[in-house]
């Protein structure tokens, strides 16, 4: 495939080493969006399962094409802290990580993508620009920033790449734990429980009180992001957070693909989790969901490590996965390493 052009990559690459922002990212103001509130890095990669094939894939354009991408190491991620709704920068690493990721798209024959869309914050929206700017040197869009669907859009937007900067694609929230050390979490309450709140499906972390130092910042960037008032969680399990991360793809980004258009979405570790058990739970898989959600509670989304999914449209509202012979395992994506 094509690849970034030598002038942008040593833009690109000044930048990351300065450790500025790239052009149009977070500290850009959000548009109001309440019309979408709808109620590794190669070491990283080889701790997954071995089930987990991470390999190259052929792509056309004819394909409906959907890339997940979890942000680049953030500055808590360095420091070993629960994050969570917590609005924390990528440190140079994660900078570099994201930028890295534009140029494994470009390596892969993936430049072009129509609909783009992060979480309400930084780390993601971050890491979306560097990698967008690797990719193919534009900016993010300052226009509309994606609809239910293509008719929905503004006109002049159909044809144009759309980013949408959605609180219902944030990391689970963490609750009392945000901010925390992870290993004084454990020494506090037990190796164990600590483990169920991180990885359990349904096990909640004590909700974040009145007076923790992170709820202003995170009720106003809420308010700012247009979540409904009195709604904001105080924690929530791995299948809460699923629940409107689905649905945030169900009626967002679906409608998306099932008009031809390549979506890139850059988000969390546990919202990609959730999103690989929607798009990857079926009656066929042998041990049923329970094994699914055994298997995805074992691992880490590698940072900026991109993972494509491949469909072909199978009438209606239906999408139906590419057959991959060379993949294995549980997940019908493919990381690209």
């Amino acid at each position: 495939g094509s690849s970034t052009p030598r002038s942008s990559q040593t833009l690109l690459a000044q930048r990351v080493i300065s450790g500025t922002k790239p052009r149009n990212s977070s500290d850009v103001k959000p548009h109001d969006l309440n019309m979408l509130a709808l109620g590794a890095s190669r070491a990283l990669a080889r701790r997954a399962p071995a089930r987990l094939a991470l390999h190259r894939p052929a792509q056309t354009r004819q394909q409906h094409v959907l890339v997940l991408l979890r942000h680049g190491q953030s500055e808590w991620n360095a420091a070993d802290r629960f994050t969570g709704w917590a609005d924390v920068g990528l440190t140079p690493k994660g900078r570099e990580q994201a930028a890295r990721a534009g140029l494994r798209l470009a390596a892969s024959d993936l430049e072009g993508f129509d609909d783009l869309h992060s979480s309400s914050l930084k780390r993601t929206v971050d890491t979306l620009a560097l990698t967008v700017e690797a990719l193919n040197g534009k900016e993010l869009p300052r226009g509309p920033r994606g609809t239910v669907s293509r008719g929905e859009m503004p006109r002049q937007a159909v044809e144009q790449m759309t980013h949408c900067r959605s609180w219902q694609l944030n990391e689970r929230h963490y609750g009392a734990l945000t901010g925390v050390h992870k290993e004084d979490a454990r020494e506090a309450h037990g190796a164990e429980r600590v483990r169920a709140w991180r990885r359990g499906w349904h096990d909640t972390p004590p909700p974040m009180g009145p007076q923790h130092p992170e709820l202003g910042k995170i009720e106003g960037a809420y308010a700012l992001a247009g979540g409904f008032p009195g709604e904001l969680p105080g924690a929530e399990s791995l299948a809460t957070c699923e629940a409107r991360v689905t649905a945030y793809y169900e009626n967002v980004i679906k409608p998306q693909l099932l008009h031809g258009r390549r979506v890139l979405l850059v988000a969390h570790n546990n919202v990609i989790r959730t999103l690989i058990h929607h798009l990857d739970r079926r009656p066929s898989l042998e041990g049923g969901d329970a094994e699914l959600q055994a298997e995805l509670s074992q691992i880490d989304i590698p940072y900026a490590t991109p993972l494509v999914y491949t469909y072909a449209r199978s009438g209606g509202a239906a999408l139906r996965p590419f057959s991959d012979s060379t993949q294995l395992g549980i997940i019908r994506g493919t990381f690209l390493t």
